[in-house]
């Protein structure tokens, strides 16, 4: 599946444009920057989601080249024994030649003249015919063999094109995600630089005014009147993953994907084994803890897989999707096609597939509409714990 190339939403790039102009350093101002810095985060749930559908789609192409190179390791296999097996034939083949050329074949009547017995003419004539019928046969394993070496050499060919298309489609994709992450990454930053700017500055401002109450009290006390009182002035600009969600939160009710205690980062697109990325995060808990619904819906795909090992998918019913994977097991509630309730107990917390011998986690996803991953750091923050 090729993903063509978004414009960024066109709200961001008004919003950067706001950020871009020089402002005076009044309270008022940095009230009105902090708010165009938490519009911006909600803008930019736009590019994370445009990420995340490129991200998914540069594993998936991963996933085939992956494929495609199994199946050549494969045929190259049996390219080799074929090639062995048509060696051994043109060799069989080759000594019969050989034998026919030094050794004439018995003549029947030949036979007749010199026993006079019937019965060694037609013992001399089946001979001729198997032994007619052994060259056939090994003409035609030949040939087999030679035209199934030539549709195998075909194969190999095709394939190749094949886990090559593959590869560049990967590349483009990677290529697609870090420019949009870059994009995220350069608005986010020039807009918290220049609200740190105007904090700077209204400290600065703050400062001149003490020292202009010290020296005329009178003075003090008008501007205190003139003057809309300043807010609290926090030391730097706030931390990337603070502020408004930068995700579409899934409409409805839903609850923390674990009921005991667990941590987790914001680790979403962060590379992987094979040159993939994280499309999800990792909620990292004690062996066991149970793993809930987090919404009302009905399990699919519930199962095990190489990568995942035991995993489900959960469809709430506003159409969000929801992977959960590495489980250490599951419930009898976890059934294929099962409708089940938010808070219900689906399995418990492991290291099944790739993620055997690391620290116990779920793996979670989020995929509005069940298209592609969105950022789940922020909403999953918000959600209530159970248990």
């Amino acid at each position: 599946m090729r993903l063509h190339r978004l414009p960024v939403p066109a709200a961001i790039l008004v919003v950067v444009a706001a950020l871009a102009v020089p402002a005076a350093s009044a309270p008022g101002d940095i009230a009105s920057k902090r708010q165009q810095v938490a519009e911006l985060d909600r803008e930019l749930s736009a590019v994370d989601a445009e990420a995340g559908a490129a991200a998914a789609a540069h594993n998936a192409a991963l996933d085939r080249r992956d494929a495609v190179a199994t199946r050549i390791g494969e045929t190259r296999t049996e390219v080799r024994l074929t090639t062995r097996q048509l060696r051994s034939s043109r060799e069989r083949l080759g000594e019969r030649m050989v034998a026919l050329y030094v050794r004439e074949p018995p003549d029947p009547f030949e036979a007749l003249l010199q026993s006079g017995d019937l019965a060694d003419v037609l013992a001399v004539t089946d001979l001729l015919e198997r032994t007619a019928a052994s060259d056939a046969a090994v003409v035609a394993k030949v040939k087999e063999r030679r035209q199934a070496l030539e549709r195998l050499r075909a194969r190999l060919a095709a394939d190749a094109v094949v886990a090559g298309r593959e590869l560049a489609e990967a590349q483009s994709q990677r290529r697609r995600v870090e420019a949009l992450l870059d994009t995220r990454r350069r608005a986010l930053e020039g807009a918290r630089e220049e609200l740190g700017t105007l904090l700077a500055a209204e400290r600065a401002r703050l400062a001149r005014l003490a020292a202009r109450k010290k020296e005329a009290q009178e003075e003090a006390r008008r501007a205190a009147a003139t003057s809309v009182a300043s807010p609290s002035v926090s030391p730097g600009p706030a931390s990337p993953s603070a502020g408004a969600a930068s995700a579409p939160v899934p409409g409805g009710s839903h609850v923390y994907p674990l009921a005991g205690p667990s941590t987790f980062g914001d680790d979403w697109l962060a590379s992987r084994p094979g040159g993939r990325y994280h499309e999800g995060i990792d909620l990292f808990a004690a062996r066991g803890t149970p793993v809930v619904a987090v919404a009302d819906g009905t399990l699919f795909r519930v199962g095990y897989s190489g990568i995942s090992g035991n995993r489900f998918w959960l469809r709430d019913e506003g159409g969000t999707e929801f992977f959960y994977a590495h489980l250490d097991g599951y419930t009898a509630a976890a059934r294929e096609g099962a409708a089940v309730a938010k808070g219900t107990v689906l399995g418990y917390n492991g290291d099944t597939g790739d993620a055997r011998g690391t620290s116990p986690h779920v793996h979670f996803e989020i995929h509005p509409g069940g298209g592609g991953p969105v950022r789940p750091y922020p909403i999953v923050s918000a959600w209530p714990r159970v248990g």
